[in-house]
């Protein structure tokens, strides 16, 4: 009938939500409780797993402990701004995304967090409508994001540095070069040697061991 029915439509949305649970998780840092458990108590409902943080260095703590899927930063927190956990976010060098919350808007701050890679700049009070559209777009972004590193890491499994077997003097002046070339900023470079001696090998080692692959 229409209960069991209506029952079992509500088992499959919470074993889906479950999964989703596991999946993306987002942590809200906001110093503001009552905001920060409306918050919570919404993206919940949406089925999103719900970590909190009422200031940065509390924020750093859990996600160095696990990296989460989103980031909705607070500006003005008791201790740093949210743009200063961003940017050291940035230099863990993670592929979480960030939404940056403010009743402080101004066009230097958002400037700032877009350059620091911010998904969005969203003003308060907040619009749950248009909160709940953005995370949206922005966990797509760290799916993205993840999806790209863990190809490049395949390539680099494949065609590294790693791969260029040899252990005599030569082989390894040329690793010594590859190396050096990777980490510089050259932009084109020639490799020179007979057909049938590994250039494209080198080639994509330098490739995948540069900051630019």
């Amino acid at each position: 009938d229409a209960r069991d029915r209506g029952t079992v439509h509500g088992d499959a949305k919470r074993r889906e939500r479950a999964v989703t649970d596991i999946r993306e998780r987002i942590l809200i840092l906001e110093d503001e409780k009552l905001l920060r458990m409306t918050m919570r108590k919404r993206l919940e409902d949406e089925g999103y797993r719900v970590l909190e943080a009422e200031t940065g260095k509390a924020a750093l703590e859990l996600i160095r402990e696990d990296e989460p899927d989103l980031l909705l930063l607070d500006y003005k927190l008791p201790d740093v701004t949210g743009i200063e956990v961003l940017r050291q976010v940035r230099e863990m060098h993670l592929d979480t995304s960030a939404i940056l919350l403010t009743a402080f808007s101004s066009i230097g701050s958002a400037v700032e967090a877009m350059k620091l890679g911010a998904h969005d700049y969203l003003d308060k009070p907040v619009d749950y409508d248009e909160l709940l559209a953005t995370i949206g777009k922005a966990l797509e972004t760290t799916r993205l994001r993840r999806e790209v590193r863990r190809h490049r890491n395949e390539l680099v499994r494949l065609y590294g540095i790693a791969n260029i077997v040899g252990r005599s003097k030569a082989t390894e002046q040329i690793l010594a070069k590859v190396r050096k070339v990777a980490d510089s900023a050259a932009s084109t470079i020639l490799i020179q040697g007979e057909s049938g001696t590994g250039k494209d090998v080198v080639a994509k080692a330098i490739h995948y061991a540069s900051s630019r692959a």
